[in-house]
């Protein structure tokens, strides 16, 4: 079973989660396990890309609402010495807009760590 969902987090760039589980099952009960969720940043204007496993994120946080600057931002921190924390700040064209898409990825996030 694989799932992918993805966030546009401006007009060019998109933020996609992916998802490989498998399901096991036992004298009908059911077990979803997730194995694999990997986390790809990707802009329409460059070949660029960041893509890593979720395995490698030890934490996450979140600049508040009522940030003085108006700024929405998702700070992945890793566990690989010597790599680079990844900030993802989400730009458009209002703040409710980027505060929205912050939630939308709080809740994802959130169920992702859940499993």
């Amino acid at each position: 079973v694989q799932e992918a969902i993805m966030l546009d987090i401006s007009d060019d760039e998109q933020l996609l989660f992916r998802h490989r589980a498998q399901v096991k099952g036992i004298e009908g009960e059911v077990e979803i396990v997730l194995t694999n969720t990997r986390l790809s940043i990707a802009s329409s204007n460059s070949a660029d890309s960041k893509n890593f496993a979720w395995a490698n994120i030890a934490g996450v946080k979140y600049s508040p609402a009522n940030d003085p600057k108006g700024r929405a931002m998702v700070l992945l921190k890793t566990v690989i010495q010597g790599s680079e924390d990844v900030v993802i700040t989400l730009v458009g064209p209002t703040k409710e807009q980027n505060f929205s898409q912050q939630e939308a990825m709080k809740s994802i996030i959130s169920q992702i760590r859940k499993t």
